[in-house]
């Protein structure tokens, strides 16, 4: 994998060493983090309800890019007690120009981790870019408004 951006296209090279904190909240319980929603509507709660979410972390979006464009959409949602705590929209994009890229959210500006815990964004983060590792892409972009915490 070649590079990993944030909203202000720093190499995020921290994650590599795990400087990213703990990604357990005070109660001691790790997010688990499932490949997709099990409920779309949920997710769609969960977003409009986020501080963080923008309408292009809604699950349409993603299906947009698999159905219009044929790119491989991958919810990630992230769980605690049954509820969400997080979610990131991936979609696998194949490209002649660019290479094979993980990104979130492509064709537009926003993106990334969309939960009000740094430790969940954390845990979001690691899965993305294990999967990136896992999939053998050229790069992972996350369109962060924000920085990721560190």
């Amino acid at each position: 994998m070649r590079a990993l951006l944030n909203s202000t296209d720093q190499r995020l090279s921290a994650l590599d060493t795990g400087a990213y904190g703990d990604a357990n909240q005070a109660d001691g319980e790790p997010a688990v983090i499932h490949p997709s929603p099990d409920d779309p509507g949920a997710w769609n709660r969960f977003v409009a309800a986020s501080t963080g979410g923008s309408h292009y972390h809604l699950f349409e979006w993603g299906r947009i890019n698999f159905d219009h464009f044929g790119h491989e959409f991958i919810p990630l949602t992230a769980t605690r007690g049954g509820g969400i705590v997080g979610t990131l929209p991936l979609v696998l994009v194949r490209s002649r120009l660019f290479g094979k890229i993980l990104c979130s959210m492509p064709f537009v500006n926003f993106g990334g981790p969309c939960t009000g815990e740094p430790g969940v964004a954390t845990q979001l983060v690691a899965r993305a870019k294990q999967l990136a590792d896992e999939r053998g892409v050229d790069y992972l972009e996350l369109r962060c408004v924000d920085p990721l915490p560190h």
